[in-house]
């Protein structure tokens, strides 16, 4: 074997290792489909429609149906521009479009007569885009939501979003699980899916992993009617997408800290008499309690070098091969209480130890006061 053909072998075999083992059911996607007419509202068959994602510089294109109609079928969650030409018309340029998790946006193209060598340019960024294709209850968090909301900021994340769609209310303490009571199901019916991969926990119903707001391109929770390849769980579907990277480098860096010298009291603990001092073993002082939550991401085009005739160079990904990446940690930190302790009396101690076949040491070491 030829030192190129070895070469050649190991690239593949490396690209295999990233390969995924197997394929999950749950899109993490979403479609787009719409009606293309005419200033008297007839339908415009053969029309050309493009879409074109500016972060990976990546075109789709399709032509209307004999009725005017078009559709994108599988499109990744994001912003996309979208042409529409037909010949006799302007050419029309709608900027903005959203396409939001598992749900179809419905893109309505109205065009005006003229050359086509004009353009007409809309921004569809103000338009409230409805699903018509499907009966999904759904409500979606888009990347500025998950970071900006303050639910994200403690406890479960992403999924304490939940909390404030529709359909949702506090499980209180009935069932166990994560993300609250989702139609009037108990929690542990919640199903929890990333990037299309199953993140249930097995042993206590919830997610498996916890993903970082900073992370998530998009966070949807689908509450009833939703399709078949949800159907593993009565309750609901939270459902996240992790960033991707893009022609352009961007990273973040973060840091979010507090304690009891940052913390106000709080009533309960006003009305308790604690008082912010920090006095070790002191009861009036209030509690240790710290939290610290940092880390970074960042995500671009792949540079990677090259071996070859000619000598080395390096691999540019740009329009083709993108990676992100994150990392968090997590520390906290908090003071244990002295709690009051139950104990018999002597008269109890004295009823236990007639009792055959306990522990004389035990019942000694209990009855001892320094015990």
């Amino acid at each position: 074997m030829t030192q190129a053909q070895t070469r050649n072998l190991l690239a593949t075999l490396l690209a295999l290792a990233f390969l995924p083992l197997c394929a999950f059911a749950q899109q993490t996607t979403g479609n787009i489909r719409g009606l293309i007419t005419d200033p008297t509202g007839a339908v415009v068959p053969n029309a050309k429609v493009i879409i074109h994602d500016k972060k990976t510089n990546t075109s789709l294109n399709t032509q209307s149906a004999s009725g005017g109609d078009y559709e994108f079928k599988n499109l990744p969650v994001g912003d996309y521009q979208m042409t529409v030409e037909a010949g006799g018309f302007k050419r029309l340029m709608l900027n903005d479009v959203r396409v939001q998790l598992n749900q179809t946006t419905d893109v309505a193209a109205k065009l005006e007569v003229g050359v086509q060598g004009e353009s007409v340019e809309i921004s569809a960024g103000g338009i409230e885009l409805v699903d018509t294709a499907t009966t999904n209850l759904s409500k979606g968090f888009n990347e500025r939501q998950v970071v900006e909301l303050a639910q994200t900021a403690t406890g479960a994340g992403i999924y304490n979003l939940a909390l404030i769609a529709p359909n949702v209310s506090s499980s209180g303490g009935v069932g166990v699980g994560t993300g609250g009571s989702i139609g009037g199901q108990r929690p542990r019916n919640n199903n929890f899916v990333v990037d299309g991969i199953d993140n249930n926990d097995k042993s206590v119903t919830g997610p498996q992993v916890y993903i970082s707001p900073e992370t998530v391109s998009e966070f949807s929770l689908l509450s009833n009617q939703y399709a078949a390849e949800f159907a593993r769980s009565t309750g609901g579907q939270f459902i996240t997408v992790t960033k991707s990277g893009s022609n352009d480098f961007h990273g973040t860096a973060y840091a979010f800290f507090r304690n009891r010298h940052l913390n106000a009291l709080d009533n309960l603990q006003k009305t308790a008499g604690i008082t912010r001092c920090t006095t070790l073993g002191d009861d009036s002082c209030m509690p240790r309690s710290d939290y610290g939550r940092f880390g970074f991401n960042a995500g671009g085009p792949v540079y990677l070098p090259r071996f070859g005739s000619g000598g080395p160079s390096v691999y540019r990904g740009k329009d083709k091969l993108f990676f992100f990446s994150g990392y968090e940690r997590i520390q906290t930190g908090a003071a244990a209480g002295a709690g009051a302790i139950d104990a018999p009396t002597a008269a109890g101690f004295a009823a236990l130890d007639r009792i055959p076949g306990l522990s004389a040491t035990n019942l000694a070491i209990l009855n001892t006061p320094d015990g």
